[in-house]
């Protein structure tokens, strides 16, 4: 048998805690993505087959994908500065493999990591814009 609540305490479901918790450690999961995918985009990959790499395009998406989803859940910013620190990695990765390693930046790389930030843009944008209208309509 659980205690009695007061009145000013809430009790939170097993699901409200685990998204908590997510909230809580997604910078560290930020930070972690993006260390790894520094590490990856500046990886020497001439010994790696070409059949074993998928499309590199479609890596820059997804990569990008998944550090704008972390950095959306993990800092509290306008989209356009979310846009403009993740566009600004992307763009730093690409003169860092054109100077620091035996690959070429690509242009075409960048504009594919700006399409994976848009991407998750996008689609949180319009969560928090019908999570906005859902608490301000008026219950029947």
């Amino acid at each position: 048998m659980s205690a009695p609540i007061s009145p000013g305490e809430h009790r939170l479901s097993v699901k409200a805690k685990l998204w908590l918790l997510c909230l809580r450690l997604s910078p560290v999961g930020f930070w972690l993505a993006l260390m790894v995918s520094l590490y990856g985009f500046l990886k020497d990959v001439s010994g790696i087959p070409s059949a074993w790499m998928p499309n590199d395009k479609v890596m820059h998406v997804l990569v990008f994908a998944v550090l704008t989803l972390l950095f959306v859940l993990a800092y509290r910013l306008k989209i356009w500065a979310v846009f403009a620190w993740l566009a600004s990695y992307g763009a730093l990765v690409e003169v860092l493999q054109h100077s620091l390693t035996n690959r070429m930046g690509d242009p075409w790389d960048f504009l594919a990591d700006c399409i994976g930030i848009t991407l998750v843009l996008c689609f949180s944008y319009r969560i928090q814009h019908h999570a906005d209208n859902a608490r301000l309509a008026p219950s029947a």
